[in-house]
């Protein structure tokens, strides 16, 4: 019956770093999630040029749709910290 009272493996301060990076790569990846439909047809049609860039993302439409991201991004963090 001690199998049953087994109640998992305890995170010590050596592991601080690892937690850290699960929830910033988590955090990360969320916000690409969001942010990425917004631009997907951009990314496939540009030509990499970093005039090109900075007039699609410094505009009013990639502010907004970055802003978005980021609400939706520390949406998921409040949730992801309550569960």
């Amino acid at each position: 019956m001690k199998v049953f009272k087994r109640r998992g493996k305890r995170i010590r301060e050596k592991d601080a770093s690892l937690v850290f990076q699960f929830v910033f790569l988590r955090l990360f990846g969320t916000w690409l999630l969001f942010f990425t439909p917004f631009h997907i047809s951009f990314l496939l049609s540009a030509e990499w040029q970093l005039k090109e860039f900075q007039n699609h993302f410094i505009s009013i439409y990639g502010l907004v749709t970055l802003l978005i991201s980021l609400v939706m991004t520390v949406v998921c963090a409040v949730v992801y910290n309550r569960l």
